[in-house]
């Protein structure tokens, strides 16, 4: 609204349509701007780069971001780029120029559709008087590169995501504003999301059971008898998927493109998993095959079974069986049947199986005959260099070091065995001479995580520390995990989410605690203590 109304200091007035804020119809709307004596204006199409909303958000309203998108690769397609170029400006720029639009809409997914569809003509190279060729799926490629993949995104996937984040806040933060603007109309808990949606069904399904969805099997035994806190706490939401139960955009699209690559099958090299294996059978039962056969007449080949083999180490598998010879015959066979394959799909597919076979036998001859000449030394001796090898100087990382005058170290650690579910932790206080005040150990009968066990240990050590020891204490641990975690400020929603906030109300019972890592090493005291326990358990 804007001001100047000689009655009320107001201009103008935006009226809402169709919304839970105002649902007013004409007759009072038109009242409202007689009585204010204002004149009613709408949005513009655009606020702070986005587009306004008005109802449901058509494609037509991101053409901006488009246009971005287009004028970026026009500009790149100039250049000739190795593929490596290509791959940083992909992930700098191109994904990265609709993440403002996604974190605060979403995007419609035609047009994240399209958005990929240029990356992919980017990525292959494109002509403008044919298409190139795709040789991997665009499934492939947005796999992470421990899985085979480039680690491109599927904006689609992470489309969902993305604004999955606002809901996790309404949930984390219920006494803000836009929580209770929202649950006033209509909670949270009630709200059902489409079926496809993978992300935001987790999201929003928290009035359901505690085990939802598929268990996961290393937690079978945890949920027969949990770690609960003894102390009247409040339960609350956490998002298992993440260690530290946190909702993120990175373990929302990880678990997305989990579902989608599960549910796509394992069909390698080809994107439809029902018609893939028809046409790659037909492939190599035809020129493939044929070109085999004849070449048993001249070479020395594996047998027949060894090339049906599958896997992703089939070709290993082969070739370490097979003597120097038949490997290379075997590797200049599979080379020429992938030239037969790619003239069957790109070519005119008239390449003659006893055109190969000539080829290969003359193409071998050829490199048989390159041999590598031996070395002639002329009678010159080998030179032998002074191998000067430096005496080995203790690290001083690996030695305890005593706390400063005044303090006192505690040293804590855990054992864990995970085929039975128990535990034992290991304690001991020293002073500045390196004395032992105390020590303690205990067995643990149920445990689920060798880091329960570890917090343990750091919740029993400060707490007797806390009744014995009124000087200020040096918490030192092997687990950088337990040190990271309780030096960090930021709230846990994790499954040891009430052990971690005892431990840290402990610490405020002490006078002063510095919390520190250190190699196993310098923990040995306590790792025998916990050994001791286990045993004696």
């Amino acid at each position: 609204m804007a001001s100047s109304s000689p009655r009320f200091g107001l201009a103008a007035i935006i009226l809402a349509h169709r919304t839970i804020l105002w649902r007013a119809i004409d007759n009072t709307q038109q009242s409202i701007k007689t009585l204010l004596k204002v004149k009613q204006t709408v949005f513009e199409e655009k606020y702070l780069g986005l587009p306004t909303p008005s109802g449901r958000i058509k494609s037509g309203k991101f053409q901006s971001l488009k246009e971005k998108f287009e004028k970026r690769l026009s500009d790149w397609c100039e250049k000739n780029l190795s593929m490596g170029r290509k791959e940083v400006l992909i992930k700098s720029v191109l994904q990265a120029l609709p993440m403002y639009m996604m974190s605060v809409s979403k995007i419609p997914v035609s047009l994240c559709e399209e958005y990929m569809q240029l990356i992919r003509k980017f990525w292959w190279g494109e002509d403008r008087h044919k298409r190139m060729v795709h040789w991997i799926s665009w499934h492939q490629l947005v796999k992470p590169k421990s899985q085979g993949g480039i680690s491109f995104r599927d904006l689609k996937l992470f489309n969902q995501a993305l604004p999955a984040r606002q809901a996790w806040r309404l949930i984390q933060y219920p006494d803000s504003l836009c929580a209770k603007v929202c649950t006033s109309h209509a909670s949270i808990h009630d709200v059902r999301a489409p079926a496809r949606t993978a992300v935001a069904t987790l999201v929003f399904t928290v009035h359901d059971p505690v085990v939802i969805g598929p268990a996961h099997p290393p937690r079978h035994a945890c949920q027969l008898h949990p770690s609960l806190s003894h102390r009247m706490t409040e339960d609350f939401i956490a998002w298992h998927y993440d260690r530290v139960g946190m909702f993120t955009v990175r373990s929302a699209y990880k678990l997305a493109l989990d579902i989608q690559t599960r549910s796509q099958g394992n069909v390698v090299g080809c994107s439809s998993a029902a018609d893939g294996r028809k046409v790659w059978s037909d492939l190599w039962s035809t020129q493939a095959k044929a070109l085999r056969s004849e070449m048993r007449k001249i070479w020395h080949l594996p047998p027949e079974q060894a090339f049906e083999k599958t896997g992703p180490d089939w070709l290993l598998m082969l070739l370490q069986q097979a003597d120097p010879s038949i490997r290379a015959a075997a590797l200049l066979l599979l080379w020429r049947a992938w030239f037969l394959r790619n003239d069957i799909i790109h070519g005119n597919g008239k390449a003659q199986t006893s055109a190969s076979v000539m080829f290969l036998q003359h193409y071998a001859e050829t490199l048989f005959m390159v041999r590598q000449k031996e070395v002639d030394l002329k009678g010159k001796g080998i030179c032998q260099p002074n191998m000067h090898v430096r005496p080995s100087v203790p690290d001083s990382r690996t030695v305890w070091k005593p706390p400063p005058p005044g303090w006192v170290k505690l040293n804590v650690d855990g054992a864990f065995s995970a085929e039975q579910g128990i535990g034992a932790i290991g304690i001991i206080i020293r002073n500045s001479e390196g004395k032992a005040i105390l020590s303690s150990w205990r067995f643990v009968r149920r445990c689920a995580e060798a880091e329960e066990v570890e917090l343990l240990a750091c919740c029993e050590g400060l707490k007797l520390a806390a009744e014995w020891v009124p000087l200020p204490v040096e918490l030192e641990s092997d687990c950088t995990t337990v040190i990271t975690r309780l030096k960090s400020k930021g709230e846990d929603r994790s499954r040891w989410a009430f052990l971690w906030r005892e431990t840290k109300d402990v610490m405020s019972l002490v006078k002063e605690v510095r919390l520190s890592h250190c190699k196993r090493e310098c923990n040995r005291v306590a790792h025998e203590l916990a050994q001791l326990a286990k045993r004696s358990g």
